[in-house]
């Protein structure tokens, strides 16, 4: 009895110890889980495909090919989203300048493949991506 008692909290440790050390808790995304390429479906109310750095959102609108690099300030985790803050002349178009805006992302697939832009006031419905 003791001996599966003993067994059942080492496993417990051990689960917990694999989880601090790949650096993500069950659920909560990293910088893992959002940097790089994400492409967006033609469905997404605006079609783009994303290159995500910790420094960067770059933004290709398709099917034209507009590239926009954005300057990223600061990235915020909380629980099962990531929201980038960072700078553009405008939220919509995705056009480099100096005002501050953030935009959500969340529901990320567990085998970090897929992820959805959350809607907010500037686009109504979720916009869904996948690895490129």
């Amino acid at each position: 009895m003791i001996g599966a008692s003993f067994m059942r909290v080492l496993m417990a440790l051990a689960f917990v110890t694999a989880s601090v050390a790949s650096g993500k808790a069950a659920g909560a995304p990293t910088y893992d889980t959002i940097l790089g390429k994400w492409c967006g479906t033609k469905a997404n109310p605006n079609w783009v495909n994303l290159l995500i750095t910790r420094d960067a959102l770059t933004i290709t609108h398709l099917p034209n090919n507009v590239v926009n690099k954005l300057n990223i300030d600061h990235f915020e985790f909380t629980g099962a989203t990531v929201m980038i803050h960072y700078l553009a002349a405008g939220a919509l178009k995705g056009v480099p300048g100096n005002n501050p805006y953030r935009v959500s992302y969340g529901d990320f697939g567990a085998d970090g493949k897929t992820m959805v832009q959350l809607h907010n006031s500037v686009q109504p419905r979720d916009a869904y991506y996948t690895r490129c």
